[in-house]
This record gives C-alpha cells, structure tokens and sequence, in this order.
C-alpha cells in the first residue's frame, strides 16, 4: 500500500499542469486521476483560511481546453507494466485461453493485462486471470521479460 501511494503521489506531484492548455488541474479520485476544471475557484471573500463560513466568489473562467470535451477530459497515472500469460494445467497438457465475442470463429488467445502500481507481476497474473476467466491460479513462473 506504501508503495502504491507513494507512486501516486509522485505522479500527482510531477504532473500538475494540463498537457491541453497548460493550466493548473486538479487531483481528484484520491489522486488517481487529475481533470482540467472549467473554472477557478482560487479567490475567497474574506482572508485564506477564514472560518467564518464564507463561500468563494469571482468564479474565474477558464478558456476553453481540448481536454474537457468528450471522453478525453481525464488524466491518469501511466501504467505502462504489462504481462502476457499462458495459463498451463498442472500437468502440462492443456493451456487456458481467452476468447472475446467479437473474435472470428475459432479464434483464441492467451491472456494479458496492466499491472497495477506496487503489483508484482506474480500479483498481476493472478489478478488478471481471475478478472478474465474467474480461474484461481497458484504457482506463477516467469518466463522472461523485456524492459520495453
């Protein structure tokens, strides 16, 4: 858990602007995604850090930015970690593949998924695997990797 909130508060600390028009986002989700709001909220009546119950006022407009239309308007952590798994049974004779609906007939594939933030691989194709088919898997071996 230290290490998934370390990852994403590194990732929130280095990307605080909007890759769109270059103003400041904001962090929300629990610092899982940052958005580009419409407006700022940044001027108070009264001083910084008042408590006698004042609202914010001058909402100050922002113009307008590519990354608040349509589905775009989110931005996420990387997670670029990826696995690619063959699922044998325990005696090396049958391999567990998927198989989406909008794959022609007769046509399967092994499984793969991302792996979380401070997931191990080992956690990732468990985790993978039990998302996409419902199979618990025991023993993962890994076979090889590549640093791209």
């Amino acid at each position: 858990m230290y290490a998934q909130a370390r990852a994403l508060l590194d990732w929130n600390a280095r990307n605080p602007f909007c890759a769109g028009c270059g103003q400041p986002t904001l962090s929300i989700n629990a610092g899982g995604k940052r958005v580009c709001p419409p407006s700022d909220l940044s001027r108070l009546k009264g001083a910084i850090g008042s408590t006698s119950g004042e609202t914010p006022v001058n909402k100050k407009e922002r113009p307008p930015c590519v990354t608040r239309q349509g589905i775009s308007n989110l931005c996420f952590p990387r997670t670029d970690p990826t696995i690619i798994v063959a699922v044998v049974s325990h005696n090396n004779k049958r391999m567990l593949l998927g198989r989406s609906k909008r794959f022609p007939k007769y046509w399967y594939s092994t499984l793969a998924g991302f792996c979380e933030p401070a997931e191990s691989i080992e956690e990732a194709v468990r985790r993978e695997v039990w998302e996409e088919t419902g199979v618990t898997c025991g023993r993962v071996v890994i076979h090889s990797t590549q640093p791209w």
